[in-house]
């Protein structure tokens, strides 16, 4: 009985227990269930909060946004007021100088100093100038001060250099630079100087101006020429488009492109001549007619034996033709705010509009190697020039533009078979193909990052050759960054190289010297084709040369030939991109017709969606469809899972190589087509890639190229 009671009252303990237990979480959950109609409640508030700022916000936007097109717009047309400006401010500070310094020197008898004081009187600024210690001493009467100039001789005495003798002092100097860099003067130019006595010899070299009380009035003639075109080559500047400026600032005049080709271009396949395109009849009667007529317009149709003809006409008379069209380019170029000097950097970010400017820049380069060339009488080989036909054809060229993450995807694919490079067909008769991310060819001597006594490997080499390589480096590059930084003067730029070659030991070096030191960026390649479309045997690689400060040291174009090249399979995959790839046509808002006259050119320039669209699809620009590659299979889709061999091996991340199929297609499956087949990530899940940058391996001689030297040596060996 007090068992059972004693249980009855545990029972009705841990009842009550829970009862009470029950009774909180209740309370508990009444809490929570408040809590939470407030915070629905608040999250309610919070997005009628939200819903009216969206709508305040865009009310707002609508009212600034015609006021930010309209800042922005003003903002444009400022900047380019301002360049604009600034460029008119330059050049009449130039031209307020040159005056200014021939009418002091005008003064008869007088000193800088009493010069300086006449002309400002002339101006109506009346006036005694005073020496920079006199002003800080405690002489202060105008006597005082004059008779001190007199006794030091600041006043009535000659002037020491007369802006006459500093014109003529710059003839001397750019000679005497032409011979150490030949870019300056042509040389051809500089042999007639000599050679009608108007310029002499010394013993160690250098040039001397002579007398014009020596000379006859025909020499007299030709020393007064000589004069005002050292002038002209001192006061020129990168972007002007004479013949003189484009020899000089073409190519950047700080590397040696003369001499027998080296290591790298015979790599490059460099030829200096080559066999022309085979005329027919009728080509051949329009080809000579051309001579005798204004040259045509330099447009993407040209055809190869018009192409030929205009190669054999002199430089000077093409680059005169074609000025227009290459000043438009430069104007458009500066208008997009893309660089067109020489020794511009690489574009950190480019776009398609960057084509245009890297084209024209080596259009430029091409002129000048062409100018150099003939007037180079060592250079003025027998048989058609490739220089010449490279200038001609980046002038009339076709642009092409591989976006970013393109150029190695395409160099790197399946090297072409004989019947692959059969098919190929290229859509113009020249080609220029630009890239977003240059191919890299890598340094070989040593490594620029290191200290020049470390060796990187090449034997043959002391440290002290390689330190003297790396200091000519580092000044060369100084020079082309404060050139390009500062938009110098040829003038300054030689006044650089002047006080360099003060070291006898200092010189320029060979462009092969300094490829295979420093490595290059291949920036575009040009392609030609035939009659029928087939790619030419002849082709131009577009180069630049890193500088140490950011800087290049200018840009070359080194004509080439397919059966020569040591990359001959990069040469093949990057025409077939031309050949077979979809393209998408240029914007015809950004077109630039040939033959605009310069007033609607700048008024094309203004137009106000010209320069969105150019920068977006640039002007007259074809961007490859990446969209119309397909996609193969990934790693993840293969039988073996994603195993390299079948059996269990695991591969490391790598990019599988993209390649061109051929698809049948139409009635029947009787036509063919080329279908671009991408490259594929493989085993993604097991790391990261590095960043892609194709790189030109030299040494990978295919073993047609190895027979033909062999073949070439067996016939030497034959001959002698």
């Amino acid at each position: 009985m007090a068992r059972g009671k004693h249980k009855s009252s545990a029972s009705a303990r841990r009842h009550g227990q829970l009862e009470s237990t029950i009774q909180s979480l209740r309370a508990e959950l009444a809490m929570e269930q408040t809590a939470l109609l407030d915070a629905e409640s608040a999250l309610e508030n919070v997005a009628r909060l939200r819903a009216a700022l969206e709508a305040e916000n865009s009310s707002i936007a609508e009212e600034v946004t015609p006021l930010a097109d309209a800042l922005r717009s003003e903002r444009d047309y400022l900047r380019r007021l301002h360049a604009k400006a600034s460029g008119h401010h330059t050049r009449v500070k130039e031209a307020w100088d040159h005056y200014s310094a021939a009418c002091m020197d005008a003064t008869p008898r007088a000193t800088r100093l009493e010069s300086t004081e006449a002309f400002m009187a002339v101006m109506g600024l009346s006036g005694y100038l005073r020496s920079g210690d006199i002003v800080d001493s405690k002489v202060r009467g105008v006597d005082r001060v004059t008779r001190l100039q007199r006794a030091r001789g600041e006043r009535r005495t000659v002037s020491d250099t007369t802006h006459q003798q500093g014109r003529e002092g710059r003839v001397t100097l750019v000679l005497d630079l032409s011979v150490l860099a030949p870019g300056i003067v042509r040389p051809a130019y500089r042999k007639r100087l000599i050679d009608h006595g108007v310029v002499a010899l010394k013993a160690n070299g250098t040039h001397v101006l002579r007398d014009a009380a020596e000379l006859t009035a025909q020499q007299n003639a030709i020393r007064d020429e000589a004069i005002e075109r050292s002038e002209r080559i001192w006061r020129s500047r990168a972007d002007d488009l004479d013949a003189d400026s484009v020899h000089v600032w073409g190519q950047g005049n700080l590397v040696s492109t003369t001499g027998d080709k080296g290591e790298v271009r015979r790599a490059f396949g460099y030829v200096r001549t080559y066999d022309a395109v085979k005329l027919k009849p009728g080509d051949r009667s329009s080809a000579e007619r051309s001579f005798g007529h204004a040259a045509p317009p330099p447009i993407a149709s040209l055809p190869a034996s018009e192409r030929a003809a205009l190669a054999q006409r002199p430089a000077e008379d093409m680059l005169r033709a074609w000025r227009d069209v290459l000043a438009t380019r430069r104007a458009v170029s500066q208008r997009l705010g893309l660089p067109v000097h020489p020794f511009a950097p690489l574009a950190h970010h480019p776009h398609p509009a960057q084509g245009l400017a890297v084209q024209a820049m080596y259009a430029r380069a091409a002129f000048s190697g062409w100018l150099h060339e003939t007037s180079t009488p060592d250079l003025a080989d027998p048989g058609p020039s490739a220089q010449a036909e490279s200038a001609i054809g980046l002038t009339a060229a076709a642009t092409y533009w591989l976006p970013a993450g393109q150029s190695a995807a395409f160099a790197d694919s399946e090297p072409m078979t004989e019947t692959d490079r059969a098919e190929m067909t290229l859509p113009f008769p020249q080609v220029f193909l630009a890239f977003a991310e240059p191919l890299v060819l890598d340094p070989e001597t040593f490594s620029v990052s290191q200290d020049p006594g470390q060796p990187r490997g090449a034997a043959g080499h002391g440290a002290a050759d390689r330190g003297g390589a790396l200091e000519s480096w580092r000044s060369l590059s100084q020079i082309a960054h404060d050139a390009y930084g500062q938009d110098e003067t040829a003038g300054a730029v030689c006044e650089a190289l002047s006080r360099s070659f003060r070291d006898d030991s200092w010189q320029l070096e060979s462009i092969d010297d300094l490829i295979r030191q420093h490595g290059a960026h291949v920036e575009g390649m040009l392609l030609f084709g035939d009659q029928l479309g087939r790619p030419a045997d002849l082709f131009a690689w577009c180069l630049t040369i890193p500088g140490a400060y950011g800087s290049t040291l200018g840009r070359f174009v080194i004509p080439a030939l397919r059966s020569k090249t040591q990359y001959r399979d990069v040469v093949d995959n990057l025409t077939a991109v031309v050949a077979w790839a979809q393209w998408h046509e240029p914007d015809q808002s950004t077109a630039l017709p040939v033959g605009m006259t310069p007033a609607e050119v700048e008024d094309l320039l203004l137009g106000q969606d010209f320069q969105r669209n150019a920068k977006r699809a640039g002007p007259g620009i074809r961007v490859v469809d990446v969209g119309s590659t397909h996609r193969a299979r990934s790693s993840t889709q293969r039988d073996d899972g994603g195993h390299g061999d079948g059996l269990g091996t695991a591969v490391a991340p790598h990019i599988r190589r993209g390649h061109w199929r051929r698809q049948r297609f139409g009635t029947g499956r009787e036509q063919v087509k080329r279908i671009r087949i991408a490259p594929v990530l493989v085993n993604a899940h097991r790391g990261d890639i590095a960043p892609r940058v194709y790189r030109l391996r030299r040494g990978a001689v295919t073993a047609a190229l190895e027979k033909v030297a062999a073949a070439a040596a067996s016939e030497n060996a034959a001959d002698q």
